[in-house]
């Protein structure tokens, strides 16, 4: 053991201390405005992605059944809301006769919508989608904005064959008003 040599000290200085309480804080402070937006991000997220699941169950339900299916804005009544808002849920359902309104059987699906910070409303003035024989749709696409408040969240792109893509803005950008 050399003798004249010093022992360096062990443990850490104060300076060290707070070097790092310091960049935890940082980090803390820079992650937890995502935290804060996370319930709102999956809600919206939810809220697309089952509106998109429902677009292709439509799609699907009138090849299998080879005939007409409609997906429209649910109606207190449990009919189709006219004005293309989806606030209170969606009904899928087979359309035999054409009027756009359910047959005597029950709906194959009805979403009620309970999420009142955000509103859906379609575009285009198209308040239901028609998928099937008989749907005499002139083939274009639908848009479907989801809004809290005058804030645009995100969009439901829905092509003419029925395919559904999520799109969020990038920018923050007014919801266009219905």
């Amino acid at each position: 053991m050399n003798t004249g040599q010093r022992r360096r000290a062990r443990g850490h200085a104060a300076v060290e201390y707070l070097l790092g309480l310091g960049l935890l804080s940082g980090g803390l402070g820079l992650g937890a405005p995502l935290i804060e937006d996370a319930p709102e991000r999956h809600t919206l997220s939810s809220t697309l992605h089952s509106f998109g699941a429902d677009v292709a169950y439509a799609r699907d339900a009138a090849a299998t059944l080879r005939t007409q299916v409609v997906l429209c804005p649910r109606a207190a009544d449990g009919r189709c809301r006219p004005n293309g808002r989806w606030e209170s849920g969606w009904l899928v359902f087979v359309d035999r006769d054409g009027d756009r309104r359910p047959d005597d059987d029950a709906p194959l699906r009805e979403v009620v919508f309970a999420r009142p910070t955000l509103s859906l409303r379609s575009t285009y003035g198209r308040p239901l989608l028609r998928y099937g024989r008989g749907s005499n749709d002139p083939g274009r696409g639908q848009l479907l904005l989801a809004c809290r408040g005058d804030a645009l969240l995100g969009a439901l792109r829905i092509d003419a064959a029925g395919r559904a893509r999520t799109t969020l803005p990038k920018h923050p950008s007014r919801c266009p008003p219905p």
